[in-house]
């Protein structure tokens, strides 16, 4: 399967429970697309890589702001759920299926 680049690593943090967050996050499609699980590939910086379940569920942020778009309060969040913070440098590519970045494009 071909894969594609949906981000490069930003930043990253962990939550017990869900794993690995990394960012940049996006805006949740306007579509019927809620995200799941797919197998993702990162590239590191050093040009290493490995592959790992990655999800992408919408998810929302209870932002009292009533000015603040809902692009802002519903966003696809990338984690992943058996990585660590040293599994995925900052700077590395996250690669995945080109049908999933699509749909996330749709909502930019």
């Amino acid at each position: 399967m071909d894969q594609v680049q949906l981000l490069t690593v930003e930043d990253s943090f962990q939550i017990s429970g869900q794993g690995l967050v990394v960012l940049p996050d996006f805006p949740s499609p306007p579509s019927n697309w809620r995200g799941g699980s797919e197998m993702a590939t990162v590239v590191k910086p050093d040009g290493s890589r490995l592959t790992a379940h990655l999800n992408l569920f919408t998810a929302h942020f209870n932002i009292r702001d009533p000015q603040v778009p809902l692009e802002k309060r519903w966003r696809i969040v990338p984690t992943f759920p058996d990585l660590q913070r040293e599994d995925v440098p900052i700077g590395s590519q996250v690669l995945v299926s080109a049908s999933v970045v699509e749909a996330i494009k749709r909502a930019n």
